[in-house]
Formats: C-alpha cells, structure tokens, sequence
C-alpha cells in the first residue's frame, strides 16, 4: 500500500465489498449456480450423492446422542460419527450459501466446501464396499480419457514461434501481441523489454470477465505512464508500427488481422499452432493514409 495508495481500495472493498454487493462485476451466475458445479466437479462420484444424502437423514437422529468430542472409529455411519456428520453438513450449506448471494460467480469461491462435500460423498459408498472398487476403476479410466481429450483439443503451445522470434530478432526491434497474450513466447524467447500489447482497452466488457485482458487491465492501475503505455490501442496500431526505423515483430492468434483498415502490411516469416509470426518495416507505411 506504500507504493501504490490505491492498493487498499482496489483489493479490500473493491475485490471484496462492491463485488460481493454490487451487480456489475464479471461473471454474473445464477443462485443455483454452485449446487450444479459441486456435483460436476465431483463426478462421477456425485452419482452416489443421493445415497450419501440417505445416510446422512438416518444419522440425523445420532446428532444429539452422541458423546462430545467422539470421533469416528469406522468408515461406516455410527453414533460417533453424527458430530462429524452435522458438522460437514453446515460447512457446505454455509460455504455454498454465503457466496450464492453476490451475482458475480467464480467456480474458486466453492472450493472450501469440496472437503466436506466428498467426505459426504465417501460415507455414501462406504455402505457399498461391493461395488466402490469397480466405481472406482470406472472414474480411473474417465478421468485419463477426459485428461487425454482436454489435452488433444488446448491450443498447441506456441513454443516454436518463440524460438523463431528469438532467432530472427536483433537489439531495438519491438515485439508486438495482438488481441492475445502469449506467455510462452515471453519465456522461449527470453524477451527482455516489455511486449506491446494491441486490443480494444476501452471495451467495458473487460471488466466482466476473469482473463488475460482483464488482468492486464487491472495491473495498468498501478503503472507508471511508461508502462501504461505497452496497452496500445488497436485502433493505432498503424501509428506505433510506423514509429522508428527498426522492424516490428507482430505475433497474432491466426492470419493477420485488420489493424488499419488500409489492408494487410506485413510479412509471415512464420505459422506454428495457429500462431503467426510476422515482420513490419515502418518503410511499408509510406504513402498510406
């Protein structure tokens, strides 16, 4: 807070205070929203919840009969597991409860009552040791086959483009991301000046969803106007491209887009993973408007 007086304000009541009570902030959800994400993050146990949920209204009875500070001996439902039992039901009705009020939703803000859900969850099979080893090698294969499938559809890292940037780059060029931040091409191609970053900054949408953009957008906050100023327009780009006598080196999610509206000025020298890599001289903005 010493180096930015602003720090208090954004962290505590606007991260915490106005998101919680007010109406504008990013990812707006419904109330029922996480009691649908706790059963999908959990599956395919949650299959099982409703004879978990069984076993908890039969033990309900247990809660005031069982000796303080009992613990349960057993994976099976007994007396001395009715304490244990209330209070993983509360944990969750709390947890789950207290942030279905706000309108704006992350899947994080549920994470602490995961514990207590699946402990739920595992006294509900424990009933059923005959089939818990079978269920178990079914959720074992669908975990890697859904691992396996995430990973066969998530973009292509864009490594290779890193290391050809590295390669063709020299002391003074300016490198330049387009409506994208590529955090392993900073890394393979150990960039050491900051990346100029070309999209719409003044969207107001920015502000509603948790990504790259927004992040940025925040940060800018708490910048120097040196560093404010790597968010470039992308309606100027023709004007920072133009700047100076050295290349630009313009990394673009796909084929070039239409940052001015004159048509496309530059070279490909590269395309790996839907991520092109391409080369502008400020000599090719002579003559256009």
């Amino acid at each position: 807070h010493l180096r930015f007086p602003e720090f208090i304000d954004y962290f505590i009541i606007e991260q915490h205070f106005r998101r919680y009570g007010g109406t504008t902030f990013n990812n707006p959800q419904p109330v029922w929203f996480f009691a649908a994400v706790l059963p999908l993050l959990t599956l395919p146990w949650s299959l099982w919840l409703w004879p978990a949920a069984r076993s908890v209204w039969r033990a309900r009875g247990q809660l005031l009969t069982a000796p303080a500070g009992a613990w349960p001996g057993s994976t099976t439902l007994g007396a001395s597991a009715a304490p244990l039992l209330g209070l993983y039901v509360w944990w969750i009705i709390v947890i789950v409860g207290f942030f279905s009020v706000p309108r704006s939703k992350l899947v994080g803000y549920v994470l602490p009552a995961a514990a207590p859900w699946c402990a739920l969850l595992a006294w509900g099979l424990a009933e059923r040791v005959r089939t818990w080893p079978r269920i178990g090698l079914a959720a074992a294969v669908l975990c890697v086959a859904i691992v396996a499938g995430l990973a066969w559809r998530s973009p292509h890292s864009a490594r290779p483009v890193a290391l050809e940037l590295k390669r063709l780059m020299q002391p003074g060029d300016r490198v330049l991301f387009v409506n994208e931040f590529f955090y392993d091409v900073t890394f393979y191609a150990q960039l050491r000046e900051p990346v100029w970053v070309l999209s719409d900054w003044d969207d107001p949408q920015i502000q509603r969803r948790d990504n790259w953009r927004k992040e940025l957008h925040d940060a800018r906050r708490f910048a120097t106007p040196e560093q404010q100023a790597v968010l470039w327009p992308l309606a100027r780009a023709r004007d920072l491209l133009c700047q100076g006598t050295h290349p630009s080196w313009v990394i673009t999610p796909g084929a070039w887009p239409q940052i001015w509206p004159e048509g496309p000025h530059g070279q490909r020298v590269f395309e790996a993973g839907g991520v092109s890599l391409w080369r502008v001289l400020p000599s090719q903005c002579r003559g256009l408007s």
